[in-house]
């Protein structure tokens, strides 16, 4: 999705917004926190990274690390960057042996314009 044309903002904020609507804000994990996982993304010119670290909640332990390379799909557009990031970070958290129990994220979450950043 080279062209800015071929974003469409209106449905991409919809999304965010209904998005927005089901974001639980309270504590639901309802078990022992085992794994912990923190993820980033990086853009440098049509290329992208996403790195997922997973670490043992009680030791702090890497348990695993997976990265995932992509072309970058769309342009930056402030307010909707979880449309460019998610895509590599869900190649990344594919990759895991297993999924943590709770994410970390390097991101906007409930601060957001819409209320609905990458860390929702």
């Amino acid at each position: 999705m080279s062209p800015r044309s071929a974003f469409d903002v209106r449905r991409a904020a919809a999304l965010q917004r209904e998005i927005a609507a089901r974001v639980i804000t309270r504590d639901r994990i309802g078990r022992r926190v085992r794994r912990i996982a923190g993820v980033d993304m990086s853009v440098a010119g049509d290329r992208c990274r996403a790195a997922v670290v997973v670490l043992d909640a009680r030791t702090l332990e890497v348990l695993e690390t997976r990265t995932a390379d992509q072309d970058v799909t769309m342009p930056y557009i402030p307010g909707y960057l979880t449309f460019r990031e998610l895509p590599a970070i869900r190649a990344a958290f594919r990759a895991l042996s297993e999924p943590p129990d709770l994410v970390i994220v390097d991101g906007m979450g409930r601060i957001h314009p819409r209320r609905c950043g990458i860390a929702c």
